[in-house]
């Protein structure tokens, strides 16, 4: 009877041991090694350290079908101003950096897949549109996260950056908050561009985040686009202020590299245009309005071809239904490039040049894109990228815990009985 109670208590104590074991090594499996929420800067703000040195962890970058990118020189566009405003090319050069850059961010080295963690000088600047994606890139679909690569299938193209995010977000991400871009479980930013703001063979789309430094005042360039520099995000660092900007996406005002006269010059923005609209000022220096900017792109900015998208989800997973033009990237006060026009504040509010980071909002669109603040602070909340799937870390956090504590007792349990 001794032997057979011995017995039975040996194999309790080997089954909550391999329980134990079990539970420990899921949880240590579990994403969400980035800091926790409500740590690091506010989102949006693009506050953070300037680049510095990383470990060195891969991107999952990938580029989209018909790119004619990058393996070419960058070609800066010679732009005819004599008759006024020109259009922007769609597709390709709207201008070229003139900086090299280090996509670190926080201690972490995010490689991109051609070049490394390094982006080159004189890279391409294009527009905002992808070209569209198809079964040849069912590869890098999968890797954004997406279990069926067809859902974000779009041989049209045209759709601006914040919406091809957005329609990742919605179809395989369950419109989670903050969920795409992300980090994933082995430490890989996970995105449809790098942190930086390109992709392929390093074109920008936007962002220009490892270019000029999140500090001081006005940002420094990141490029030239056309006869005008275009600099980073900030008119002013330090006091947390957003520079206000014509339809094309620039305005006129000193900078880095203009201490005394007020210029006409581009800034990136994290909503659309995201760079060049269009190339200004009028020939009276006034600043270009949207429907003189959706004017030079008659065949795009057309209402009556508009479409409907509906309940896409904003990074923070607000969820929008609205109205779009393909390849139009004439946008308003409201962030939308159709419809009624409800004009930039840099006209209405003229001459007032900036406004507070903290009363940015993505708009009643999805054209606007998470910044790499936001994917990084909220890396530890971002929900797994499985179709229709949403299992947040925060859920799996709560088993974790309440799985070892129960593993923990029974195998405790088990040695005392012993």
């Amino acid at each position: 009877m001794g032997l057979l109670f011995a017995n039975a208590l040996a194999t309790i104590l080997m089954i909550s041991s391999v329980f134990y074991a079990s539970i420990i090594s899921i949880c240590l499996a579990q994403p969400g090694s980035g800091p926790a929420p409500g740590a690091g800067p506010a989102p949006g703000s693009g506050s953070g350290p300037a680049p510095g040195s990383g470990s060195g962890v891969p991107s999952n970058g990938g580029g989209p079908s018909g790119s004619s990118g990058g393996s070419a020189s960058c070609v800066n566009p010679t732009i005819d101003l004599t008759s006024g405003p020109v259009a922007a090319d769609l597709r390709n050069d709207n201008g070229c950096s003139t900086k090299a850059g280090v996509e670190d961010y926080y201690g972490k080295s995010y490689t991109h897949e051609n070049t490394g963690n390094v982006v080159a000088n004189n890279s391409h600047i294009y527009n905002s549109f992808e070209a569209g994606f198809s079964s040849s890139q069912d590869n890098v679909i999968s890797g954004w996260g997406c279990s069926t690569p067809s859902d974000l299938y779009d041989t049209a193209g045209g759709l601006d950056i914040g919406i091809a995010e957005s329609k990742v977000r919605k179809l395989c991400y369950a419109s989670g908050r903050y969920s795409f871009p992300n980090i994933n479980a082995t430490n890989e930013f996970v995105g449809i561009l790098g942190p930086c703001g390109g992709h392929t063979d390093y074109h920008f789309h936007g962002r220009y985040h490892c270019l000029y430094s999140q500090s001081g005042a006005h940002s420094t360039s990141v490029g030239d686009v056309g006869p005008y520099k275009m600099y980073g995000k900030w008119e002013d660092y330090t006091n947390a202020k957003l520079p206000l900007l014509d339809a094309c996406g620039a305005h006129f005002g000193t900078n880095p590299d203009s201490l005394v006269s007020a210029v006409y010059h581009y800034h990136a923005q994290d909503r659309g245009p995201y760079g060049v609209g269009c190339y200004g000022p009028n020939l009276d220096q006034s600043l270009v309005t949207v429907a003189q900017c959706r004017a030079l792109y008659p065949t795009t900015c057309d209402d009556n071809q508009a479409e409907t998208f509906t309940d896409y989800p904003q990074p923070d997973g607000t969820k929008k239904t609205f109205a779009y033009d393909r390849d139009c990237p004439c946008f308003d006060a409201n962030g939308l490039n159709v419809g009624t026009i409800t004009e930039r504040p840099a006209i209405a509010q003229y001459p007032v040049i900036s406004y507070d980071n903290s009363t940015w909002t993505c708009g009643d669109g999805v054209s606007c894109m998470q910044t790499v603040e936001e994917t990084i602070q909220y890396a530890s909340t971002a929900t797994t990228g499985t179709t229709n799937t949403t299992t947040t870390t925060s859920s799996s956090a709560g088993f974790c815990t309440f799985s070892t504590l129960a593993a923990t007792i029974l195998a405790a349990f088990s040695i005392a009985s012993l």
